[in-house]
């Protein structure tokens, strides 16, 4: 879609498709741990999955700020980047889902902190 065809509508509606269909999971599916990250859209949470034990890092993105800023579209290509993309050097998504307000990506946990902190600090 190109954005002067698209209205705003559009993309909300889009983002809407962003959950996984195989696996029936909300947020209530986890105890959360701690907050281990924060950006712009919306923070990364440690979590584990309450009928497994799994650890996963729960990126949660505000959907409104995704609208003000008209970037639902990264939303929707990130998604689409980590539903492909199978690689060990790449994290895994492991789940996603939504609710009224924020849209989820269950990750995998890789402990170690944020590759853009260590460029930052180290250089490209």
């Amino acid at each position: 879609w190109s954005s002067d065809v698209c209205s705003s509508d559009l993309w909300v509606m889009a983002l809407r498709s962003l959950s996984f269909n195989k696996s029936p999971v909300s947020i209530d599916s986890f105890k959360l741990i701690a907050v281990i990250g924060h950006g712009y859209y919306g923070k990364i949470t440690l979590a584990r999955k309450i009928d497994t034990g799994e650890l996963l890092a729960i990126k949660t993105v505000h959907k409104k700020r995704l609208v003000e800023f008209d970037r639902i579209h990264t939303a929707i290509e990130e998604r689409k980047v980590l539903t492909e993309c199978k690689h060990p050097f790449i994290i895994s998504l492991h789940y996603s889902f939504q609710n009224s307000s924020k849209f989820y990506f269950c990750l995998e946990f890789a402990p170690g902190g944020e590759l853009f902190k260590y460029m930052r600090d180290k250089g490209t």
